[in-house]
């Protein structure tokens, strides 16, 4: 194969370029040095002469990305178009975004990368928000993360492409907030209807639904039940330290204490367990993280805090899960399932608070509720999947976003 560097195009951009557009099709595991080389026109010994492997590739895609943000913002002028832009960085190298979700883990010398990026990109980023210097830290981090995921949301096929719509609004609630503030009611009727227990919750129906595969058997006895017990915890320990690709059978068997053979009465293999592990966990965000209205408003701070709690329980399936939305389409199909319905519920009690008054009526219900969404999910992955933030409590996290929503940081808090 003739190198195309003969023709006068620069090789090296040209493969960053072959090489994020792959990673944003295919994530950073399925973009193939092959693939990558097809596209420019060079053999794989032309890209080793740039680049020493995949990796390096990755690091210097995530580089240019740092240096493109920054500079973008660095540009802006007010708020509104700093959101635009840096969204706007991150869907341009939206191969660089799926990747660093994919492979930053602690420990690793990818989540340090991501963790400078994102430094870099929170101070320029917040140099635009019109709040003390007490809160810019806090808001700063939620609202870059935000975006962040609302970038990669896009490009992993999970939500629509409505950036800009989405920018303006979340302007708007930075402003103003989406309820002007906790003393305003909505007639007493209404607000009998909206505290209904069964008003709004992330998901009326299983994504994930589970049972035993066809000629394996669920747990017939008080005995059976905590070995079965034993080997999904046994999974779940083995997933954490190998990820789901380096677990095997006998890997679980050997932390659980019982045969390979036990493993197998139960399970039909290790995706089938983790399976039966979602569906536990699904059933958990169902039931503790509903969202009711209080006084016609979203419970915005007890919902958030009630995240923390339900995804620290269960934090070694959600690393592994989040790992597997990158890499796998089956694992995001009840994800895109689950955080659809989330939205559709947080739309529809957005509308609610407009229909009685005590809503913004000039915000897009359904793009807050993503922005709600976004916002919960961010924070979460942010805090307990990244393990970030440490110097910033709980409460501190969710009295922001609360604000972000009721009352906004026009005015003083």
């Amino acid at each position: 194969m003739t190198s195309r560097a003969q023709d006068g195009i620069p090789t090296r951009q040209a493969i960053l370029g072959a090489a994020e557009r792959c990673m944003a099709e295919c994530g950073f595991a399925g973009a193939r040095l092959a693939d990558i080389t097809a596209a420019v026109g060079v053999t794989t010994g032309a890209l080793y002469r740039y680049f020493p492997g995949k990796g390096a590739l990755f690091a210097e895609l995530v580089d240019l990305f740092e240096q493109d943000a920054v500079e973008s913002l660095g540009r802006s002028e007010g708020l509104a178009e700093a959101m635009r832009r840096w969204l706007s960085a991150a869907k341009s190298h939206a191969g660089t975004v799926r990747a660093l979700f994919e492979l930053a883990r602690p420990g690793t010398g990818e989540i340090d990368r991501f963790a400078r990026l994102r430094a870099k990109v929170v101070e320029a980023f917040g140099a635009h928000l019109p709040v003390p210097d007490e809160e810019r830290l806090v808001l700063s981090r939620v609202l870059v993360d935000l975006l962040l995921h609302c970038a990669l949301a896009i490009s992993a096929g999970w939500s629509a492409d409505r950036a800009a719509q989405l920018a303006a609004n979340l302007a708007r609630l930075v402003g103003n907030g989406l309820y002007a503030d906790e003393t305003s009611v909505p007639p007493r009727s209404e607000i009998d209807i909206a505290t209904r227990p069964h008003d709004i919750r992330p998901g009326s129906r299983p994504f994930i639904q589970w049972k035993p595969a066809e000629g394996k058997e669920g747990p017939r006895s008080t005995r059976g039940q905590k070995t079965w017990e034993s080997v999904r915890r046994a999974a779940l320990r083995a997933f954490e330290d190998h990820g789901l690709a380096g677990t095997t059978a006998l890997d679980i068997s050997r932390i659980a204490g019982v045969s390979s053979g036990t493993v197998y009465r139960y399970f039909l293999d290790k995706e089938d367990i983790f399976r039966s592990l979602q569906a536990t966990a699904e059933a958990d965000i169902v039931r503790e993280t509903h969202l009711p209205l209080v006084r016609g408003r979203l419970a915005i701070r007890a919902t958030l805090l009630a995240y923390f709690e339900v995804y620290r329980r269960h934090i070694a399936l959600f690393r592994v899960w989040q790992e597997l939305l990158q890499r796998r389409a089956e694992a995001a199909e009840p994800w895109i399932g689950m955080r659809a319905n989330f939205v559709d519920a947080l739309t529809k009690a957005i509308r609610f608070g407009q229909q009685v008054g005590i809503a913004d009526a000039g915000c897009d219900a359904s793009a807050v509720g993503e922005i709600y969404s976004l916002c919960d999910e961010s924070v979460v992955y942010t805090r307990l999947i990244l393990g970030w933030d440490a110097d910033l409590s709980d409460e501190r996290v969710a009295t922001c976003v609360e604000r972000l929503f009721i009352g906004g940081f026009s005015r003083p808090a």
